[in-house]
């Protein structure tokens, strides 16, 4: 049975950090797994080590400790404080804890709070208040990366997926002014590269590597900057036949970018499952682009369901893109049945609507959409949305908009 945890007042992507958990309780170890596929713990380790105090000690005589250590025990006499002692000799400086305990105990509470331990919860705990404890010793020890993850995906081929991708990396970075990384993640199979008309040189695997390298030289020629505030990395230079990205050095590259650019969009069009069920399950904002027809909107509610089933059940944060709206009227499902149809509000869903002039003929001559005046209306158009999901003003005529280039990373590197 699924537990809730969006009661929880934890609403962010925790940051990157080990938790070792010690328990013989069928309960917590039930909610740990509950909240171990939790999107906010995306960046998060959880492993059970033992049952007891005594395995904690006899583990940590031995081992490196965590950045957190959660410890239930049965009992909480004297000897709970004294063996405590004990395991902090073992711990590595700045290492939390977290205790839970059979009994409310004030006095207990203040003892172990005296000793720095970071908070004690009593038996059972429920799922949504284990997540605030955890959240709360987290941020307070290592803060938020404040960095947003915005992932845009299509339940089917052709529906325009790269191209709103596009649009949302112009609307974020040119006309709401926010340093911005795009990223694909299809490798070989990518033609995200064609929209800004430049060629790929490199692999995904070349770019994660100089991310996790802190290769700043090798990052800067991996990257395009199509204007001051956006990054696209060049990547997609692998053969079509190859075998694309592993998992792992996606996320590792993912992990990377977000510590270096508050936000992050990736073009999940011809990506593979498992890279694509990582982004889904932890992005901070979800556009699933569409067409009207009755094809693509039945694929498109069933990944839909599926992004909810990943996130664990909880509303997932997605706008719908109805892209190429008009393109045969008497095919498609009618905008106002929309919201039925496809289990959102009406506010949810966003309208494109079909324009071959512009998207054909500038794909046909190479050129950019933020160049071309119905182009820079339509991302003015997703700018007001993209403001609305994230949670950002669009700024006036009166504002200005300054930034550093691509060379600000240096700095961030060293960071």
């Amino acid at each position: 049975m699924t537990k809730d945890v969006s009661k929880s007042t934890i609403n962010t992507l925790l940051p990157p950090g080990d938790i070792h958990i010690f328990s013989a309780s069928s309960h917590t170890l039930e909610t740990v797994e509950t909240i171990r596929n939790d999107w906010r713990f995306a960046r998060l380790s959880l492993k059970i080590h033992g049952e007891t105090l005594q395995d904690a000690l006899a583990y940590y005589a031995e081992n490196d400790s965590p950045h957190l250590i959660i410890l239930q025990v049965d009992t909480t006499d004297e000897s709970l404080e004294k063996a405590l002692g004990g395991l902090s000799e073992y711990c590595n400086e700045g290492t939390a804890a977290i205790i839970i305990g059979p009994v409310n105990d004030v006095r207990l509470y203040r003892n172990l709070m005296a000793m720095g331990i970071s908070d004690y919860l009593v038996a059972p705990v429920p799922a949504d208040d284990l997540v605030s404890a955890i959240g709360n010793v987290l941020l307070d020890m290592m803060g938020t990366l404040g960095s947003q993850l915005i992932a845009v995906t299509g339940a089917k081929g052709g529906v325009g997926t790269s191209t709103m991708a596009q649009i949302l990396s112009y609307a974020l970075s040119d006309t709401l002014g926010q340093k911005t990384l795009l990223l694909d993640a299809a490798a070989g199979h990518s033609s995200l590269w064609s929209l800004f008309g430049f060629k790929p040189t490199r692999t995904i695997i070349e770019a994660a590597k100089a991310a996790v390298d802190r290769d700043i030289e090798e990052l800067n020629q991996i990257m395009v900057t199509p204007n001051d505030r956006l990054s696209v990395m060049n990547s997609g230079a692998e053969r079509l036949l190859d075998n694309p990205a592993a998992p792992q050095a996606y996320e590792m590259l993912l992990d990377r970018m977000l510590r270096l650019y508050p936000y992050v969009i990736v073009d999940m069009s011809g990506a593979p499952e498992l890279i694509q069920r990582n982004i889904l399950s932890r992005a901070n904002s979800i556009f699933v682009v569409t067409t009207p027809t009755l094809t693509a909107l039945s694929m498109s509610r069933g990944l839909i369901k599926e992004i909810q089933g990943i996130r664990g059940g909880n509303k997932a944060p997605i706008t719908l893109i109805n892209n190429k709206k008009g393109q045969a009227p008497t095919a498609e499902v009618p905008e106002k049945d929309l919201p039925e149809a496809i289990d959102l509000t009406a506010a949810d869903i966003t309208g494109i609507a079909f324009d071959p002039k512009l998207f054909i003929g500038l794909e046909s001559e190479g050129k950019r959409i933020d160049k071309h005046k119905d182009g820079i209306a339509l991302i003015e158009k997703m700018a007001a949305i993209l403001a609305r999901t994230i949670n950002l003003r669009v700024p006036t005529d009166t504002d200005t908009q300054k930034s550093g280039k691509m060379s600000a990373l240096i700095g961030l590197f060293k960071s």
